[in-house]
C-alpha cells in the first residue's frame, strides 16, 4: 500500500468490540470514526437501536478527521446506512517531491488536493 490518507469503510460484519475487529485495528493502526459519538447500531434494521449491532464501519488512517457521523433512516436494506463527514489532509509538499523521486507518481483525486 501507499502511504497517505486510508479509509476502510462497509459492513465488516464484526462488532467493535469482537477480538477479530480489534486485531484488524490494532494491526493497521486505523481508528473508528464512531469514537466519541456513540454506539451508532446498523443491524438488523427493523429493530430498536438498542437491539442492533454496530456491523457498518468507516475506518480511518492518520490524516483523516470526522466531522461528522450519524446513522441513516430505514431504506430497503436490513443495515442502516452510515452517513459520514471527513476531512483529508493534503499531502505535504516534501512528500510528494520525495514519491516523484523514487518514479512514484502520487495520485490526487480532489480539487482541494490539487
Amino acid at each position: 500500500l501507499e502511504p497517505g490518507p486510508m479509509i476502510v469503510l462497509g459492513d465488516l460484519n464484526a462488532s467493535p468490540w469482537s477480538s477479530t475487529f480489534r486485531r484488524f485495528s490494532a494491526s493497521t493502526g486505523l481508528t473508528d470514526s464512531r469514537q466519541g459519538r456513540g454506539l451508532h447500531t446498523t443491524w438488523p434494521a427493523g429493530l430498536p437501536a438498542l437491539l442492533r449491532i454496530p456491523l457498518d464501519h468507516v475506518l480511518l488512517s492518520a490524516g483523516v478527521t470526522t466531522l461528522d457521523r450519524a446513522v441513516g433512516p430505514v431504506t430497503r436494506s436490513d443495515h442502516l446506512p452510515v452517513y459520514v463527514e471527513l476531512a483529508v489532509q493534503r499531502p505535504m509538499a516534501g512528500h510528494v517531491r520525495q514519491r516523484k523521486a523514487q518514479g512514484i507518481t502520487p495520485k490526487v483525486r480532489s480539487e482541494a488536493a490539487k
